[in-house]
């Protein structure tokens, strides 16, 4: 796991990272899970327009057409894939955003960087709104610069082992 994002998860920032689900409003989540995991990250980002994301503790996490974050949206991932990791997540973000499908930025309020979809608030595909929010966030991590190779280097150096 890359050294910045562990130091995150183990820090005091950081008090769940068990499965989110999503609340009961409108009724269920329909999510399927038939294709690439970028295809299922942007399931997971349209689903949280209508639905708030819960936890095992069955409390109300996040409300309903906010905006999250990566751990978020891997937190809701885990329900369909166990086995993905936080940076594969990450990095899969990275085409979503250059696609102009979500857009991203950080946000000062939870010092996070969040995610909406584009599809339901176009503002958040802009150029703009990315390079305004290209400094630091929560793992200490450069948006451009890093997220797309997060955890790459520590995966090849257990490979040759």
């Amino acid at each position: 796991m890359d050294k910045l994002v562990m130091n995150y998860l183990l820090s005091k920032n950081v008090q769940r990272a068990d499965t989110l689900f999503f609340g009961p409003e409108k009724g269920t989540a329909s999510i399927v899970d038939d294709g690439e995991l970028e295809d299922l990250v942007l399931k997971v980002i349209v689903a949280t327009h209508k639905f708030s994301s819960v936890n095992s503790d069955d409390l109300k996490e996040t409300r309903l057409c906010a905006n999250r974050s990566s751990l978020d949206i891997w937190r809701h991932v885990k329900n369909f894939r166990p086995q993905t990791s936080l940076e594969e997540v990450m990095r899969t973000l990275v085409p979503l955003v250059r696609k102009k499908l979500i857009g991203t930025m950080y946000c000062s309020t939870i010092r996070r960087r969040v995610f909406k979809s584009s599809r339901l608030n176009s503002a958040w595909a802009t150029d703009g709104m990315q390079t305004l929010s290209d400094g630091p966030d929560e793992y200490g991590l450069r948006w451009s610069r890093r997220w797309e190779t997060v955890g790459l280097e520590e995966e090849e150096d257990h490979g040759a082992d």
